[in-house]
């Protein structure tokens, strides 16, 4: 959950009822999807926000796969440069001709990222070369890296141990 973006509830979220929508009373919006809770707490419960979800739909309606490209980079902090994403590990050698560690991603395309889950959407839906934002000591280069995304999740191979009714 590091990096990552959740909205925040003290509605309840019991076992089963992850995927319903958390609705702003007030203005009776959907802000998110219900997803978890933490056990032996009460009001301590997370959605998925309302963005991703919209772009999946999104993708969903134009008939392109909604999955985002693997990104298998780990991302650090650092308090002077808060607004950016700086790499702390690169594990995906084609991510690796393109950021460093230490270098500090800010943009893709000209959308600006500031955390790994605006970074992932500003990717889902995209294929072939991307254009990535660094912030390198003041400048801002630009780099290209050759983006897919996963396999549609319904196509993934599933486990097929049978399943038993009572």
């Amino acid at each position: 959950m590091e990096g990552e973006d959740w909205v925040q509830t003290d509605a309840a979220i019991n076992s089963g009822n992850s995927g319903g929508a958390l609705i702003d009373l007030e203005t009776g919006l959907v802000v998110g999807v219900n997803a978890m809770g933490y056990n032996d707490t009460q009001g301590l419960n997370f959605a998925v926000p309302t963005p991703p979800l919209c772009s999946i739909l999104e993708l969903l309606k134009a008939g392109q796969n909604p999955s985002p490209p693997d990104i298998l980079i780990f991302f650090a902090s650092d308090e002077e440069l808060d607004e950016h994403l700086i790499v702390a590990r690169v594990l995906d050698e084609t991510w690796h001709d393109a950021v460093n560690v230490g270098d500090a991603v800010n943009k893709v395309g000209d959308t600006e990222v500031y955390t790994p889950r605006e970074l992932r959407e500003a990717l889902r839906g995209r294929t072939g070369v991307t254009t990535l934002g660094l912030w390198l000591d003041g400048e801002e280069p630009q780099v290209t890296i050759d983006i897919a995304p996963q396999e549609a999740i319904l196509s993934r191979p599933i486990n097929s141990r049978k399943c038993s009714t009572a």
